[in-house]
């Protein structure tokens, strides 16, 4: 963020002209959200969040040993940490809401990344999402027919008729190439 890494995301440049994430909302696909960690509870959204491995509106991850399930909510963080909390770092759109989307942590259907990508599409403006099928670094699966519907009707009806915006990490594949 200060301009010494490239390429340069230009963030402090974005925040200079007042693109600091206010009206944005935006959902993390991911193995939950914890609501309440101390970088994103002023900015949680619970209309923006949801569990579809246990079917219920808390995003919360399921806590084991290994603390395997994480990963949403450094996701989350990098978005939309608040500012000058006295905590960790500052998200780049650090006054975005954010929600959390728990779907990583049972069976990976189609009908669940379906679910997860059509969720409050009149809310939610952007779908972030850190994942992917297994890859070799050369190929890589695509959606399965009920997410490509999900997809198709977000682009053209989510955000009022804007179009619901999905961000996709590159695939892990790429230690393999």
């Amino acid at each position: 963020m200060n301009n010494d890494v490239r390429p340069d995301l230009n963030i402090l440049t974005a925040w200079s002209k007042g693109y600091t994430g206010l009206g944005v909302v935006l959902s993390v696909l991911d193995d939950g959200l914890e609501r309440d960690h101390p970088d994103l509870s002023a900015n949680y959204d619970p209309l923006a969040s949801y569990d579809f491995n246990s079917n219920d509106p808390d995003p919360q991850p399921r806590y084991n040993v290994w603390d395997e399930n994480r990963h949403g909510t450094r996701c989350a963080g990098e978005v939309a940490a608040a500012a000058n909390n006295r905590l960790c770092g500052v998200g780049v759109a650090y006054n975005a809401k954010i929600g959390g989307v728990r779907m990583l942590d049972g069976p990976i259907t189609d009908i669940v990344e379906a679910q997860s990508l059509s969720f409050h599409p009149q809310h939610i403006h952007i779908y972030s999402a850190s994942w992917g099928p297994e890859d070799d670094g050369k190929t890589v699966d695509g959606p399965g027919i009920l997410a490509l519907e999900a997809f198709y009707k977000g682009i053209a009806n989510g955000r009022g008729g804007l179009g619901s915006l999905f961000v996709w990490a590159s695939g892990n594949g790429g230690i393999h190439s």
